[in-house]
């Protein structure tokens, strides 16, 4: 019986020798780029959770601020009581009565606030000073960050930044730029706040003001409207953040609510 024998080895033209190789070449530099991407990704959320850690770091440390002027507060326990005559002049150790101060009662006028002022400045451990010139908090997403002094690519990845106008809780249109990561950090969840939502701004003085928010839009990322100065003498603040295609600005803006 004639048998017919096959080979199992398939015969390479250099045609498929070549395609074979390219193949290869191809399947490592995938392999290299999906590698790239993932090491990119790793080290970008690694810099944000420092950089988010930076910036509650520089809120501890200015809500600590300078030490409160205590400087006319009773430190004794005991205070003088005087009792004059008709002449001044004829005063004596005998006119001077010293009695213990009831420590239960307060010196402090409830009515007069108490004020502590913020550190204006945080210098990081490798060196580098962040000026700061308040604290904005919205109660409404759990946002509270210290407000830097001037805006810069570098520094929005620390914190939000004043991006135009005047000092916190002055007469005009302070404007506050933030980035938009897409996730809880810095401006990204500015999308959710509705008319009403209210608005904090801490000073350097140490001073809270209210700001209710009235107008919640978006628009072209050249379109500089949003930051006018003309507020007729009112306090106003505008938050402004990239949306997620970056050729669009969410404004969120809000008027001092006048107690």
């Amino acid at each position: 019986m004639n048998q017919l024998l096959v080979s199992g080895k398939i015969y390479m033209t250099p045609e498929l020798k070549k395609k074979k190789v390219a193949y290869k070449g191809y399947l490592l530099i995938s392999v290299f780029i999906v590698c790239m991407l993932v090491s990119y990704y790793i080290y970008g959320e690694y810099q944000g959770i420092q950089d988010e850690k930076l910036a509650k770091e520089i809120l501890d440390s200015i809500v600590a601020g300078s030490p409160q002027d205590t400087t006319m507060a009773p430190t004794v326990n005991d205070t003088v009581v005087v009792y004059l005559d008709d002449n001044e002049a004829n005063i004596s150790d005998e006119d001077v009565e010293l009695i213990p101060v009831d420590e239960s009662i307060s010196f402090i006028d409830p009515n007069v606030e108490i004020l502590t002022p913020l550190a204006s400045q945080y210098e990081a451990k490798n060196g580098k000073v962040y000026d700061i010139v308040g604290i904005v908090k919205i109660p409404a997403i759990d946002l509270e960050y210290p407000i830097l002094s001037e805006t810069s690519e570098e520094l929005l990845k620390v914190s939000v930044c004043k991006f135009w106008g005047p000092d916190p809780n002055q007469v005009g249109n302070l404007c506050i730029a933030g980035h938009n990561y897409t996730n809880t950090r810095a401006f990204s969840q500015l999308y959710k706040l509705e008319k009403g939502d209210i608005i904090e701004i801490t000073d350097l003085s140490g001073k809270t003001l209210k700001y209710e928010v009235y107008s919640h839009y978006i628009v072209k990322s050249n379109d500089t409207t949003p930051t006018s100065q003309i507020t007729h003498g009112k306090k106003e603040v505008t938050l402004i953040t990239c949306t997620n295609g970056l050729k669009e600005r969410r404004i969120i803006k809000a008027l001092e609510v006048e107690e």
